[in-house]
């Protein structure tokens, strides 16, 4: 058989791949590494140091410790960013109550408040609306007056809200203030046989219902009609 002048016998040998180099077994090993620290301080970011610790069965002292030494500010507050936009999500908040919120501890984690209030000044929140929305909760609950309402939502220990967004979700919720008037005095009949004035005295206390005396005689008149 004639054989093609072309042929080469040590082709086929010299075209096989040649194994990886020292050096670049070296630098593949150094692209893997780095790749997988890039990932893993990336889920540190997210999750945070206790529940990074839990899921990895890592001990205070070990290699999570440098990556708290390498904690990327910017990272801490876009994960501040999406937690608080998660936290919006779910519910209606003042911007004091938020914060307090997401800068109180968690399981032995907890957002850094400059963290917290950065994300706040980056999320546009239109904070009367939530306000709003909140006033709707608390008369889904319980018939207030409207003073009793403002005094809920601006609480510190209740909505939290400002002055300025309690007195516009006050303004703007959709409540029949004589009747719920005529709900509170249903309540307290039931819970004690009251003279028609003093039934007015408690209904328009300011420390208690606080309801106007127009709506509490309003109340008192259709209290048997109902």
């Amino acid at each position: 058989m004639k054989v093609p002048s072309s042929y080469d016998p040590q082709r086929r040998r010299r075209s096989k791949k040649e194994p990886l180099s020292t050096r670049q077994r070296a630098m593949a090993v150094i692209v893997f590494v780095v790749v997988v620290f890039l990932c893993m301080r990336q889920v540190y970011a997210v999750l945070g140091p206790q529940e990074f610790r839990r899921i990895f069965g890592l001990r205070q002292d070990s290699s999570v410790s440098e990556l708290e030494k390498l904690h990327d500010p910017k990272i801490s507050t876009e994960r501040a960013q999406r937690m608080l936009e998660h936290h919006l999500q779910s519910k209606y908040w003042s911007k004091k109550q938020l914060r307090d919120q997401m800068c109180v501890y968690r399981d032995g984690n907890r957002f850094d408040c400059k963290d917290v209030d950065l994300a706040l000044n980056n999320t546009e929140v239109d904070w009367k609306e939530h306000a709003l929305y909140s006033a709707e909760q608390y008369l889904a609950h319980r018939p207030l007056s409207k003073a009793r309402l403002y005094e809920e939502l601006i609480s510190e220990v209740g909505g939290g809200f400002t002055a300025e967004e309690g007195a516009y979700a006050v303004e703007n919720v959709d409540a029949d203030w004589k009747q719920n008037a005529l709900e509170a005095a249903k309540e307290i009949r039931q819970e004690s046989s009251f003279s028609d004035e003093a039934m007015i005295k408690r209904l328009t206390n300011p420390d208690l219902e606080a309801f106007t005396e127009e709506e509490a005689r309003w109340a008192l008149a259709n209290l048997g009609k109902s």
